[in-house]
């Protein structure tokens, strides 16, 4: 069984169509069916996200219309996920992550998450994957080992099989 750590890069793709909108649709659908796999967000990432429809909204890149629909299932969606929540030992990793990858800040406070969760995911033998769309932690991930998924890539659909078949 994997969790699927989903970085708001890539998150934002589920409810804004946009290159990768099609790797994490499926990939909602199939763990949904599945159930042998299950995702995880920081909280963080529930902020950056609705911040991020936020001001689509207001560059009028998303209708009024489109900015509540993606609330509604955005909500939806978040009852079956798994939301870390922010403490100071996120922060003092954080802090570790900025000097190790360089990382801006917002970057690091959402891969100190990653961290944090691969370490609790350790205890009881799941596996981590990283779903992300921002080319700085994609490289901070592979450096620390995770597999990462990003939804741009052409075999991104091949490797979430993959991965599901295991």
């Amino acid at each position: 069984m994997s969790v699927f750590f989903i970085e708001t890069s890539a998150l934002v793709k589920r409810y804004k169509t946009e290159k990768g909108t099609d790797v994490l649709d499926f990939l909602f659908d199939r763990v949904k069916i599945s159930g042998e796999h299950s995702f995880a967000v920081s909280s963080f990432a529930v902020l950056e996200f609705i911040a991020t429809l936020r001001r689509l909204l207001k560059a009028k890149q998303l209708s009024k219309e489109e900015f509540d629909d993606a609330m509604t299932v955005f909500s939806v969606d978040m009852k079956d996920v798994f939301i870390e929540p922010l403490d100071d030992d996120i922060i003092a990793e954080a802090i570790d992550a900025v000097v190790k990858h360089a990382l801006k800040a917002s970057d690091a406070v959402q891969f100190a998450f990653l961290l944090e969760l691969r370490n609790v995911m350790k205890s009881v033998d799941e596996d981590v994957i990283f779903v992300c769309d921002d080319d700085e932690l994609i490289d901070a991930g592979k450096k620390e080992g995770f597999r990462v998924i990003n939804p741009r890539e052409k075999d991104a659909l091949g490797g979430i099989k993959k991965i599901m078949e295991q």
